[in-house]
């Protein structure tokens, strides 16, 4: 290293100074840092929109440069990956190659893993990357939250410079952050701990004082129920056997004084048919005494009457009214259906016979 020095004016040339050397009359008086009074701070915040994040605006001091952001400055994050996480690095690089010779905001991108850490960084003699926050984006997502999003800004990666002559680095205040919020945490976990304990021993004995009484009140109930039921079918079979019992006997009455009306009709049309009968024996059996009196008597009439006719006329004469007597016989028989006893020179025949009409 040698021994340099400025500014003095130039006579023909023979001081130039670099923008470095410029620069490097700040050293010992202004820290690299993100200035902490100026805008944003540039701190890194989701969009809401997919994999956008946005850096605030503010003013960083790096490596004898500064940087002013005065917009929000929109970036895209990388796609995630399929199954595994990984960092993306926001990073305000200075790159100091006679090519490049300007400070920028980038993306960094880490490695693909289950447990992902933060991606290197490229700090040499002519570039260095500065971290303004680590991203994670998760496997699988379809946008990036502010949970997923840590800020580095004020820590020793990348400090808050405060006014001249200060820095600010908030690892030890950070640090103490994280302990009175371990320690806050875990009273209040334990505490919460405790409650949900009791809530739980409070719950479980709810739960078994509720459960013996619906067991209780359960068994209570199907007990009656099964007993109502039981009397229910009771009184229900005792209803269908007297229904069926009363319908049958109902039945059985009908059955038998259908029956006895029957038998009784039968005896009657019997007794009806039978006194008929003797009655219309004793009728015919009279009719036909009757009858058979008045042919005799009729008979024996003419024959006397025809005996004495028959002593006064000729043969012939005789004859002619034998057969003219004959011939109302028979006129008689064939209108009434009647036999006539057989008497000498009448027409064929034994009996009187009286046929119904």
């Amino acid at each position: 290293m040698a021994l340099t020095y400025g500014f003095f004016n130039s006579r023909e040339g023979d001081r130039r100074y670099s923008a470095k050397q410029f620069g490097s009359i700040f050293d010992g008086v202004i820290e690299d840092g993100v200035f902490m009074k100026i805008g944003g701070k540039m701190m890194v915040k989701a969009s809401g929109d997919g994999f956008q994040v946005n850096v605030e605006t503010g003013r960083a001091w790096f490596d004898h440069t500064w940087t002013l952001n005065d917009s929000i400055y929109a970036m895209l994050l990388p796609q995630p990956e399929v199954l595994l996480d990984k960092y993306v690095a926001v990073c305000l690089e200075i790159d100091e190659r006679n090519e490049a010779r300007r400070n920028s905001l980038v993306l960094v991108a880490g490695t693909p893993s289950t447990n992902p850490t933060y991606p290197s960084l490229v700090n040499s003699d002519l570039i260095h990357q500065h971290p303004l926050a680590y991203c994670r984006v998760r496997a699988g997502a379809t946008y990036i939250t502010q949970a997923d999003i840590v800020n580095t800004v004020g820590t020793s990666a990348c400090p808050f410079v405060t006014g001249a002559v200060q820095n600010m680095n908030i690892d030890d205040l950070v640090a103490r952050w994280e302990s009175q919020y371990t320690q806050w945490f875990n009273a209040n976990n334990n505490e919460f701990r405790t409650f949900m304990s009791n809530s739980h021993a409070t719950f479980d004995e709810f739960m078994a004082t509720s459960e013996a009484t619906y067991d209780e009140w359960w068994t209570a109930f199907t007990n009656n129920a099964s007993e109502e039921l039981i009397q229910f079918e009771n009184s229900y079979n005792d209803f269908m056997y007297l229904s069926n019992a009363a319908f049958n006997s109902f039945m059985e009455r009908i059955d038998a004084g259908f029956e006895d009306f029957v038998e009784a009709g039968d005896a009657r049309i019997d007794d009806m048919l039978s006194n008929l009968g003797s009655e219309f024996d004793s009728f015919w059996t009279d009719f036909q005494a009757r009858m058979n009196g008045y042919l005799s008597r009729t008979q024996a009439d003419i024959t006397a009457w025809y005996e004495h006719i028959q002593g006064q006329l000729s043969q012939d004469a005789a004859t002619n009214l034998q057969n003219q007597i004959d011939a109302i016989k028979y006129i008689y028989v064939s209108q009434n259906r009647v036999i006539l006893p057989n008497t000498a020179g009448s027409v064929s025949g034994s009996r009187l016979i009286l046929s119904t009409p």
